[in-house]
């Protein structure tokens, strides 16, 4: 037998990355972006903890699918957003060294196995 997520439901599809020419991008995913613009520099968010906060708890991939591939994620300060452990996701590329360093200008302390103290550093948005 198939177990059902206990969050999913038949009238509510995930909201998509992608961008459809004809209606925009999806509510969520601007009130996604909404709240990634406001994390202050200093601080970080995780992936998690933004998913919950637009009303998609355990969809912590999706935030993550969104700043890799949507171009809107560009213009937003994705180098503010962690994985639950406060660690910077590891991914091909100079992107982790990247975002270590952006976060290093901000001030932030990363360890050189790329963790964030989140005692120190947490931002906590405003759940829905």
């Amino acid at each position: 037998m198939k177990r059902r997520r206990r969050d999913s439901s038949p009238d509510t599809p995930p909201p998509t990355t992608r961008i459809d020419e004809a209606r925009g991008p999806d509510p969520l995913i601007l009130r996604l972006c909404d709240l990634i613009r406001r994390i202050p520099p200093g601080r970080v968010c995780t992936y998690g903890r933004l998913a919950a906060a637009i009303g998609r708890p355990r969809h912590a991939r999706l935030v993550g699918r969104f700043l890799a591939q949507s171009p809107l994620a560009d213009s937003l300060p994705w180098h503010r957003v962690v994985n639950a452990s406060g660690v910077i996701a590891q991914r091909d590329g100079a992107g982790p060294r990247r975002q270590r360093a952006l976060l290093i200008a901000e001030g932030i302390d990363v360890s050189p196995a790329g963790r964030v103290n989140l005692a120190r550093c947490l931002w906590m948005p405003k759940m829905q």
